[in-house]
């Protein structure tokens, strides 16, 4: 049997309207892409070898409260 999945990490909007793409949308897309590789999944797109590949890679990101400011005085960015 053979059957294909989307993932899709797709952020939120502002009240605004305009597009908020969230890192943690694609975080989570990634962990879903890397457990179906694991799995024995086909081979992923561009995009969900990307996600994979930055949740695969996210040791590396700062921890920050939500609404916190990454460019804050004092921090490196």
């Amino acid at each position: 049997m053979s059957f294909s999945t989307s993932v899709i990490a797709a952020g939120e909007r502002w009240p605004d309207e305009r597009l908020r793409a969230a890192l943690e949308d694609l975080l989570g897309a990634g962990a879903l892409v890397s457990e179906l590789g694991a799995q024995g999944a086909g081979p992923p797109s561009t995009e969900a070898a990307a996600a994979k590949a930055g949740y695969e890679d996210s040791s590396t990101l700062v921890p920050v409260r939500d609404g916190d400011n990454a460019f804050a005085p004092g921090r490196a960015g």
